[in-house]
């Protein structure tokens, strides 16, 4: 649930005081003299850091846990937790300020610190550090070194979860299925993947029977007249945050089924994903434009276009209520209904679409580059696939010259996006190498379609 802005303006006002406060406090331990001195500077400092996170003032936060690290390794024995604490908030913040390197190495070295503190390794502190570590290996596509962490956490959560573990050790390990079963799709290993997403997913419905079935003897409770209302909203928004972590969920194993080209498989739950979106109060727009996106794609791999095109254009049309016109994801949505209409031979509207998405994307790229623009720049990737779905549509046309201009700027594109010797970029230029190989056939009267199939069914693109 969101936080009314009475409650941020009070949170943040409370921050202001606790800093004013933790200012004269360590005026009086400038010069610490003793075991004891050090100590209550270090917890003053750590008051502080939580102060300025409220505040989200990360690069203050970030000297002040730098100052509690300096001083713990000075003055605190082993077993004390200050140290590995503040690391752990230290790592936090390279990672909001956008170091994930040093974020891992902070991560890293807090485990080491608290193992050396006699810290089991199954404790919740650490399966939790070693789970960010794996997050932000992720995060920088280092996935085979995610994917070696998530693997040791979802151990370490097995060897937790017992039968007659509780529900948040129960989630926890949902959790790590989840994070498993992401990576390997991430890594395009869909058939490893739905095993782990499917097991995570049963364990979060069996979660959502067990509260449901306690439904009763909770109502009984806040029937009493002194119940505060802050527990009863604390009440709704854990129900809400176990619902979007449920959805997220269904949306993990659906698409997985879906790349997996097990569509029957994806239909049913992409169709309770749409419902339960409906459903959401307060809406979540973004999320159900997103589920009716893929469901499109999904509709579209299966060679189902004409089923495609109702999701796309309902997808579009949220969108533009929620967002303004030259949000990014308006231009791609226009690219994805615009790809629909390519395949369904409408080559008039097809143009007409992908011409204004890159027109969008082109004109937020130039904002941008001039400061004059709130939102991010150009997607490479995002720009790649308009202009590659864009070259296909030229070269359905028979327009050879402009199909080929699209996919050398898509190419470049691409460059832009990822490593040198990246298989998109291989693909890519493999397309590029065909498209100019077919145009001088055609105009030598030479033209084999068959020897050219292949490629071409490989390459359209949805953003989804």
């Amino acid at each position: 649930m969101t936080k009314t802005p009475d409650s941020c303006n009070t949170g943040r006002a409370q921050a202001v005081r606790t800093l004013r406060q933790c200012s004269q406090d360590i005026a009086q331990y400038s010069d610490p003299q003793c075991d004891e001195d050090y100590v209550k500077l270090i917890g003053i400092l750590e008051k502080k850091a939580r102060a300025l996170d409220a505040l989200n003032q990360y690069s203050q936060m970030s000297a002040c846990l730098e100052k509690i690290v300096k001083l713990a390794r000075s003055s605190l024995p082993s077993h004390n937790l200050s140290l590995p604490n503040a690391l752990e908030g230290l790592a936090e913040c390279r990672a909001i300020m956008g170091d994930r390197v040093a974020a891992v190495s902070l991560f890293k070295e807090c485990l080491e610190v608290r193992e050396l503190a006699g810290m089991l390794e199954t404790h919740p502190s650490q399966t939790a550090c070693l789970k960010r570590m794996g997050d932000l290996h992720r995060d920088q596509d280092s996935l085979d070194k995610a994917l070696e962490i998530y693997l040791e956490v979802l151990s370490l959560r097995r060897s937790i979860a017992k039968p007659d573990a509780g529900k948040k050790e129960v989630a926890k390990l949902a959790e790590a299925l989840h994070d498993v079963g992401t990576t390997y799709h991430l890594c395009g290993e869909f058939e490893r993947a739905i095993p782990f997403l499917k097991d995570a997913l049963e364990l979060k419905e069996k979660i959502a029977s067990t509260r449901s079935g306690k439904g009763g003897s909770r109502g009984e409770e806040v029937k009493d007249a002194t119940t505060e209302e802050s527990e009863k909203d604390d009440i709704v928004e854990e129900g809400q945050e176990e619902e979007e972590v449920f959805m997220e969920m269904m949306y993990g194993l659906a698409s997985t089924y879906a790349k997996n080209a097990e569509y029957t498989l994806a239909q049913p739950i992409y169709t309770e994903l749409i419902a339960r979106r409906r459903n959401e109060d307060p809406p979540n727009y973004i999320k159900l434009a997103q589920a009716l996106t893929n469901v499109g794609a999904m509709h579209m791999e299966a060679g189902n276009c004409a089923l495609a095109l109702p999701f796309q254009e309902e997808a579009l049309d949220i969108l533009r209520m929620v967002l303004p016109e030259s949000h990014p994801q308006i231009a791609q949505a226009l690219g994805n209904l615009g790809e629909v209409y390519r395949r369904l031979e409408d080559h008039d509207r097809a143009l007409k679409l992908f011409q204004a998405s890159l027109a969008m994307q082109r004109a937020r790229g130039a904002a941008s580059a001039m400061g004059k623009d709130s939102l991010e720049g150009i997607s490479p990737m995002s720009m790649a696939g308009i202009l590659n779905n864009l070259a296909l549509l030229y070269r359905a046309m028979d327009k050879y010259t402009q199909a080929e201009q699209q996919l050398e700027e898509a190419v470049a594109w691409v460059k832009r996006a990822v490593p040198s010797g990246h298989p998109y970029i291989t693909s890519m230029e493999k397309s590029l190498s065909a498209l100019r190989h077919e145009a001088k056939d055609k105009a030598a009267g030479t033209y084999d379609p068959t020897m050219y199939a292949e490629t071409w069914g490989l390459h359209s693109k949805i953003v989804t």
